[in-house]
C-alpha cells in the first residue's frame, strides 16, 4: 500500500509496504495578478479599445445584420489582438453606448444590443465567452459636449458620431 504523508518537519513522506520511498518536494508557484520575485514579475494589465459604433453597424443598427464590412473586421482585428497579444485574459468589459437622440431607455438598450453582438463577434472569433462582460451606458457619458448648437440633422448626427460607440476594456498578462 502506496503512504504519502508530512513528517514533523513538514517534508513529504512516501513509504511503499512501510519501506521508504524517497520523495522531494517541487519549488512552490505563485500566481496573484502582481508578483515580484527574484526570478519574474508578472502584472496583469488594461488594455483599452474604442470602436466606433458608426464604423461597426449601420446607423442605428445593432445586430450581426448590420455590421458594416470594416466593423466585422474590426472586431475581428480585436479578437486577433486578444488571441495573440495576451497569455492570458482574466476579463474582458463590453460597454455599449449611444449619442443623445432618441429616448433614454431605447439607447440604453440600443447600446446593450451593440455590446452584445460585439460579444458575440469576438466569440466566434475564439476569445472564451466565460471571460466577457457586456454593460450598456446609452446616452449617458458622452465625449462629445452634445453638440447643441449644430442644427442641421445630418451635421448633427455627424458630429455626435463620437458618443456612438463599443468600449473593450482587456484585462490580462500581455506577452
Amino acid at each position: 500500500s502506496l503512504v504519502l504523508s508530512v513528517d514533523a518537519s513538514g517534508q513529504p513522506f512516501m513509504s511503499n509496504n512501510g519501506k521508504p520511498l524517497a520523495c522531494q518536494a517541487p519549488e512552490p508557484v505563485v500566481a496573484t495578478s502582481s508578483v515580484n520575485t527574484a526570478k519574474s514579475t508578472v502584472v496583469e494589465t488594461t488594455v483599452n479599445v474604442n470602436l466606433a459604433a458608426d464604423t461597426l453597424f449601420k446607423f442605428n443598427g445593432s445586430s450581426l445584420n448590420d455590421l458594416l464590412p470594416k466593423g466585422r473586421q474590426e472586431v475581428v482585428n480585436v479578437a486577433s489582438q486578444i488571441t495573440n497579444n495576451f497569455v492570458s485574459v482574466s476579463h474582458i468589459a463590453l460597454t455599449g453606448y449611444t449619442d443623445r437622440l432618441g429616448n433614454a431607455n431605447y439607447n440604453q438598450q440600443l447600446g446593450q444590443r451593440r455590446a452584445e453582438t460585439v460579444r458575440q463577434l469576438l466569440v466566434q472569433n475564439g476569445v472564451a465567452s466565460n471571460v466577457i462582460s457586456v454593460a450598456s451606458s446609452g446616452k449617458n457619458k458622452p465625449v462629445t459636449n452634445g453638440c447643441f448648437d449644430v442644427k442641421q440633422r445630418d451635421a448633427l448626427k455627424a458630429c455626435l458620431q463620437p458618443d456612438r460607440r463599443v468600449t473593450v476594456a482587456i484585462t490580462g498578462i500581455a506577452k
